[in-house]
């Protein structure tokens, strides 16, 4: 998937006035790991980013809010294994397509089952 067609990527973008501009290059991301992120390999895009000085500043105390919280309650490693496993989950998505099939074929199961819920709860509010 292009990283422009992900909304939550472009909603990201758009909300706190960022620009990318794709470099063309490619890099392996084996070894790339900081104490906040983990990212389980393969290669990637390389993208320059247009930020404002005032718009860093924000995003890095919010990084840093998010990540002290979470060491401070324990949570820091959870939450470093569950992005791992979800990139890689991502990754494997991507690379098969009997994996993207199934994985499509659940979110639907999980939508009609959350929508199959919200009617049932509905309509025992109306007759109670």
């Amino acid at each position: 998937m292009d990283l422009l067609s992900d909304p939550k990527i472009t909603e990201f973008l758009v909300r706190n006035n960022l620009r990318i501009h794709d470099t063309g290059k490619i890099v392996h991301t084996d070894s790339y790991a900081t104490p906040v992120s983990f990212y389980a390999g393969g290669d990637e895009k390389v993208y320059n980013v247009e930020i404002t000085e005032s718009r860093l500043k924000m995003l890095a105390e919010i990084e840093y809010a998010l990540v002290n919280s979470l060491r401070a309650t324990g949570k820091l490693d959870i939450h470093l294994t569950l992005v791992k496993e979800l990139e890689e989950e991502k990754r494997h998505r991507e690379s098969h397509e009997t994996v993207l099939n199934a994985y499509e074929s659940y979110q639907l199961l999980l939508q009609c089952r959350i929508r199959r819920s919200q009617f049932s709860t509905k309509l025992s509010d109306n007759f109670s």
